[in-house]
């Protein structure tokens, strides 16, 4: 995991569309012939649809170049990231990341005191 260098701006539009995501899920939501698995995708890409951020945390990733020998749940991360004001949400596409708006270091920290908790 390495630190996003500076390269842009290379987009300025936006990279959700939040109404779009959210009629989507809504659709999968109503519909009896949609699988649960969809249900499921659809309601994370809308909720990962409002994090006006630009990447992901990989905790797994961000764990081991910390090397840390304990991963917190992902519930207790979430509680310390909502705790902390900061918007988050599950990304559509990796099953230990992570879309917020907490700054890097502070996600790192985060991260690193959780795991020394549970020591």
């Amino acid at each position: 995991h390495q630190m996003l260098g500076k390269a842009g701006p290379l987009w300025t539009g936006t990279l959700w569309d939040e109404n779009l995501a959210k009629k989507i899920c809504d659709t999968a939501q109503n519909n009896p012939d949609c699988c649960g698995e969809t249900r499921k995708l659809a309601k994370t890409i809308a909720e990962e649809s409002f994090i006006r951020q630009l990447g992901f945390f990989d905790v797994h990733a961000i764990a081991k170049e910390l090397h840390l020998t304990s991963i917190p749940s992902s519930e207790h991360i979430f509680e310390k990231i909502k705790e902390k004001k900061y918007q988050l949400a599950r990304t559509h596409f990796a099953n230990t990341g992570i879309r917020t708006t907490m700054p890097e270091k502070e996600f790192m920290r985060v991260l690193k005191k959780l795991s020394e908790k549970m020591k």
